[in-house]
This record gives C-alpha cells, structure tokens and sequence, in this order.
C-alpha cells in the first residue's frame, strides 16, 4: 500500500485504521488485527457511516493530508457530498476511492484487482502499519459523539473491550440507534419507497409501517500523516445535534437485548409450553416463574392478553351504528375478521349482558331508533382450542378461553359503581358461607337479565355456565386428554373474569361426569377488586388461580376499596371486615411500569396508564425486577398506539390509529353509501340451555 500510493504521488508516514462496528468482532481476531499495529476506531454503522468517517478526517487530522477509503461503495450518499470533495481538496485534504462512487456495490471488487493486488512484491522490514511502538491505538467515536467524558480513547485491544462492556456504551449505543432512524425517517418523510412498506394484516385491514434497517458494514480508513488526536470531539451536522438533544437516554443495549432475546429462545425451546402447562397455569401459584420472567409465561399472558383485546377489537363502539353495542363479526370467523390468523380456537358462542343496570358509562348504545338490540351489549364470547394437530402439540391439551370485554379509555365507570358488597350467595351461587361477598355492580352485570331481548333473556352468568358445562361434558372424559379453563379479561372484564372463574368451580362446572376436576385459571389485566377477604379465601380453597398483571400506575388496579383493603393493617381487616367497602385482591400479582419502557411516555394520564395494548407491551419488554426493559418476541410497539396516545413522539406513530374503512359504509348498487346488515343468525342461544340450566341448579339430575 506504501509503494502503491507513493507512485501517486503521497509521501509521508502511514496509519492503518480498521472503522467499524467492532463491538461484536471476536476477541482474536482484535488481537491479531492490534498486533500489526492497526488502530481500532468503533463507529456505529449506519447508511451513512462510511461517509460520516470521511467528512470527519479533516478533524482528527491538520492538513496537508491523504485518505483512502477502502470499501463497498456506500448505500446512501447525502446531498452535496461531491462539491464537499472538491471543496476540501482546495484546502489540502485529498481523497482517493478506488472506485467511482457512483458505481453499482459490486464494481468494488475491483478494488482489490486492481488497487492492493497490483504490486504484490515482498515486503520491506521496516514496513509495518504503524509508526509509533507499542500496543496499537483504539477510538470509540459512538461515546465522543455522545460527549460521555474519558474513557473514549486507549491502548491495548483489553481496554477496548472493557470499554465497550461497560453500561455508559451500551446506552450511548442506543442514542446512536435512536438518532440515526430518525434521521432516516426525515430525509425519508418525502418520498417513501415502495419497497420499504412491509404489510401488517390487522383489524381487516392492510397496515403498512416503515422498515427502516440500519446498513451495518466494514471499511478501511488509511491516513496520511497519522497525527490524530482522539481527544477531539468528532463534529455533527446541527440536525443531527437538535435532535439527539430531544432524545431521552434509552436504556435498549444492542448487545444485552440479543443476549436476552437468545436466552429466552434458548429457554422457550427446553422448556415447551406442553411439558410445563400445569406451571403456567398455576399449579404452584406461579413461584419462580416472575422473577425473573419466565418466556413461556410472557408468552401465554400476551396471548391470552390478546384474546381480551379481541373483545375491544371487535366491538362496535360507534353511536352512529344501527349494530353499536354488538361485535362487528360473526362468531365463525372473528378470529380471521381480526386479522388472527391460526389462533388454534374456535369461538362456541357469544356472551351477551343487559344494559339495563346503572353502569351508564360502560355500556354503549345506538342513536339510532331501529336498532339490533335497546337492551343488551355484547360481552366476550366463549372459545375451545381445536383438534388440529399443531394446536394440541403446542398446548399440551384442550382449552377452554371465555374471554370478557372490558373498558378502553373511559374510566367514568368506576365512578357508577355502587362501592359496597352483597352475598353472593342471594345471586344464585352456590356458596355455603354468606359472608362471602362481591361488588353489587360487577354482581348485576354478571347475573340481570331481561326476559324481554332476545340476546339478553339469559343472564351472562348463564350463558357462560351453560357454554362451559356443554363443553366439559363433551372433552372432559376423553381418553388420553388434557382439559384446561381459562378466563381472561381487562379493567372491568377482569372483574367479571375473576368471578365467572370463581362461580365455574363454585357451581362444579369444571368437574366431569367421571368426577375429575378440572383446573381454572384466572389472567386479569388491570382488574380491580371484586370481593371481601372471605371472598379471596374461597376462591382459594376452591383452587381456583389468578395472575392479576398490572400497570403500578393504574387507579382501576386499586379500586374499589381505595383505603380498606388487603393492604391496611391486619388488626384493622379484622374489625372493619364486615364493611360493605372492605375489599381484597386475590391472587398473584405481577407489577409493570410504564416507566421503565423507552418506548412510552412517562405520563400519569389515567387512561393511558390503564390501557391494555401498553400492558402487553410492557410484558413483552419485561424480565424481571430491577432488570432492564428489552421486547422479547418483537411484538409491534405501534400497537400501542392503536386507541391511545401513549407512544413517544420521536416514533411517529399517529396516536388513535385504528379505525374501519370509511367508518363501516359501503356504497351499494345505486352508488349511494349505506350501512350494511350484519348476519346474526348464529347469535341466538343453544336449544338445549333450558335443560343445561335444569342440571345446574338440581345436581341430581346429571345422573
């Protein structure tokens, strides 16, 4: 290479420097690349790193001096970035590239053909690649960048990978990150390609988001005279400075987060979900599996978090709709309708409420006159896992999901809540103590009925026992085959999740006909309190298991019973427990913090902070206490910002992006806009759920 640019015409000593992304290059071959005396200098690669390197020679180096840039013609070349040439060569900064940098990637094989191979003579022995003893010179710019102080600089390929190690690196690492997609993002705000829109099938419809993946890549750097001082902060373009300025520190390590998300896989693929089902459904009440965050567990909780979004998915909340109030979808396809493509369950059928109790501000109806139904909204519905092979591999047996929809935003129905307990047992439970009580507003909504609607002449409770009895009855007793009940549901859903649960096992319904008890589990997303600390030791002693994930932040999870509850002191439960406002959580509990993740906003806002999107975000990024906050599975952060406005500004997602195509209207044959019928034939209830009915309430008759 002396020889080489000598007959060019450049004289002077040689520096060999080896810019990269170096953080992940194996520790020999640093050592053996260090040993020649080529310095190190880590960059964090982008499209425009090998260009940024260029522009940043004239500041670790006084002129006269030469650079040699060797390698791949760079993805993206900024604007003026010729006249930059021809202007820095006016001031005795020269620039050699072996290839015109307007050629395609891969005229760049010439480089070597033609540039380094074309004296391939001995080498002299004074030759070495650089001219000061010792142990070669490393540079970490992504820390100069950042202005973190001492430490950017050093000798000896150990102290380089300590540096790189250390926690302030990795942070820095992910300001890099953050501040190079957003300036993709701006010079890509014009024009988008096509080629950069990834389709995304949600909600029956096509969403496309930008796929913006930094280009990592290695080069060369050889400079002439090697008289660079690393001490001097490598300049920035003032919009890059602006912005890395508005960017909070994210603590999303590049190196830790893959170490995590491989261990996880690592755990997921020894610990199969088939094998260890009973565990993640609460066999052991959850012990070990939270801290730290067992994968399998993240892994059900979000799926079984997404059938209670279905709920909200599917649900019809416009007043200006003749169907407000019900699912936008038949029960056969809403799975597909919601873009959930092999979800491995078939719905049984729909629950439905009356809308007749005081809960004003949960309840949605039509402004229309002529409606589908003045009395009732629909609830959840009731699922089975199906006989497919893959879905009972993975599963390790038959499932039973009633899944209840619950509140978005509008919290005002905490405030309808009635906030004192009544016996469960005057609501047709089977309870042998009376002192086992539950919300009078969760109880009404669970159990009123109005023999006058069609959808609602049925309370929910009896929808859901009769639903569930049917189906024990028909996969219990099945030879060689596991069954399982899973109830799921958000905010107010989870309330009546923790008592649908409770009054499957009160009821016996998870028992079958061959006596075989059935385990049901709980997952509640933030629920609030449903019952008195009788209520929490009966649905202890009936094993029924509940995982209640919440949001630290969120009012819902700690009401009703905001000052008299399992948290006062013992002595005071004990004197104040026959209150009709003395409440108490069941079951276990799994904190979040909107908080820890670098994806949201630090808001209080209480509608925000009970969303359930977020939930599911923050399980996704959580490992465990104390442990930083990297997503696991990948799942799409934009989520969030489906019905809320929760994500960071900086990640350009429009908050309360999800709506239907021309808000449900079609145009007909004569090219007006209408609003289509729904089918609502398979809504009606089973033939048989008199009989079912019968047999619940006289046990006797099962025989």
């Amino acid at each position: 290479m002396k020889r080489i640019l000598r007959k060019l015409g450049y004289n002077g000593p040689v520096t060999i420097t080896a810019v990269g992304s170096l953080a992940k290059v194996p520790r020999d071959i640093l050592e053996a690349v260090s040993s020649t005396g080529i310095s190190l200098h880590h960059e964090f690669y982008s499209r425009k790193s090998m260009v940024s390197c260029f522009l940043g020679h004239g500041i670790l180096n006084p002129r006269p001096s030469t650079m040699t840039v060797i390698s791949r013609p760079p993805v993206y070349i900024p604007p003026r970035f010729y006249s930059n040439i021809s202007r820095r060569r006016e001031n005795r900064y020269n620039s050699i590239f072996p290839f015109p940098l307007e050629s395609p990637r891969e005229a760049s094989s010439t480089l070597w053909k033609n540039f380094l191979l074309a004296d391939p003579g001995p080498l002299d022995e004074e030759d070495s690649c650089s001219e000061t003893p010792g142990p070669a010179s490393w540079l970490c710019s992504v820390c100069r960048r950042i202005g973190c102080g001492p430490g950017i600089a050093g000798q000896g390929v150990d102290n380089f990978i300590t540096h790189i190690s250390t926690r302030e690196h990795e942070l820095n690492s992910a300001i890099n990150l953050v501040t190079t997609l957003k300036l993709i993002e701006l010079s890509t705000m014009a024009t988008i390609p096509s080629h950069n829109l990834r389709p995304h099938t949600t909600n029956q419809r096509t969403q496309y988001s930008l796929s913006f993946r930094p280009h990592f890549s290695r080069s060369t750097l050889i400079t002439f005279p090697a008289r660079s001082s690393p001490a001097r902060a490598m300049s920035r373009t003032d919009e890059e400075a602006s912005i890395s300025t508005r960017l909070e520190q994210e603590s999303y390590g590049l190196t830790t987060a893959e170490d995590i998300r491989r261990r996880d896989g690592e755990a997921k693929e020894s610990k199969r979900l088939r094998d260890t089902w009973r565990k993640i459904q609460g066999e052991d009440d959850w012990a070990g599996l939270m801290d730290p965050m067992d994968p399998v567990l993240r892994s059900e909780l979000i799926r079984y978090g997404e059938m209670a979004q279905a709920c909200y998915d599917a649900f019809d909340f416009d007043p200006f709709s003749r169907y407000c109030g019900s699912c936008r979808f038949t029960r056969r396809h809403l799975f597909d309708s919601l873009g959930i493509i092999d979800s491995g369950y078939e719905v049984a059928r729909y629950l439905y409420a009356t809308s007749n109790i005081n809960l004003p501000n949960f309840f949605s109806k039509s402004r229309w006159s002529k409606v589908w139904s003045k009395n009732a909204n629909w609830m959840g519905y009731v699922a089975v896992s199906d006989d497919n092979e893959a879905t009972r591999c993975r599963l390790g047996r038959r499932d039973i999901a009633i899944a209840w929809r619950g509140t978005v935003t509008r919290l005002e129905w905490i405030a309808d809540l009635k906030d004192f307990l009544k016996p469960v047992s005057g609501n047709g439970f089977r309870c042998p103590d009376p002192a086992v009580k539950a919300e009078s507003g969760f109880l009404d909504l669970y159990t009123d009925k109005d023999t006058s609607c069609n959808f609602s002449k049925f309370s929910a409770r009896e929808q859901v026992l009769t639903e569930v009895k049917r189906l024990v009855e028909r996969y219990g007793d099945e030879e060689g085959e596991e069954l399982s009940i899973t109830v799921t549901g958000h905010s107010l859903g989870g309330a009546l999740a923790v008592l649908s649960a409770y009054d499957v096992a009160e009821m016996g319904v998870n028992r079958t006909r061959k006596g075989k008890v059935i385990p049901v589990t709980a997952f509640t997303y933030g629920g609030p309190r449903v019952g008195n600390i009788r209520f929490k030791e009966r649905i202890e002693k009936l094993g029924v298991k509940v995982l209640r994930v919440v949001n630290e932040h969120d009012v819902v999870a700690k009401s009703p019973g905001l000052f008299l509850n399992e948290r006062a002191p013992q002595a005071l439960m004990k004197l104040a427990g026959g209150l009709p406002w003395c409440y108490s959580h069941v079951g276990e509990m799994l904190p979040l913090d909107h908080q820890k993740s670098p994806f949201l906003k630090p808001t209080v806002d209480l509608s925000t902070a009970h969303n359930l999107e977020a939930l599911l975000h923050l399980l996704d990024g959580y490992h465990g206490k104390g442990q930083r906050f990297v997503l696991s599975s990948g799942r799409d952060p934009a989520l969030v910002n489906k019905a809320s406005d929760f994500l960071k500004d900086h990640f350009m997602v429009p908050p309360y992006w999800r709506q239907d195509a021309n808000k449900g209207m079609v145009r007909n044959t004569d090219g007006r806009w209408i609003q289509p019928d729904r089918i609502r034939a398979d809504d009606q209830h089973a033939p048989d759920i008199h009989q079912l009915l019968t047999q619940l309430h006289h046990p006797s008759q099962l025989l």
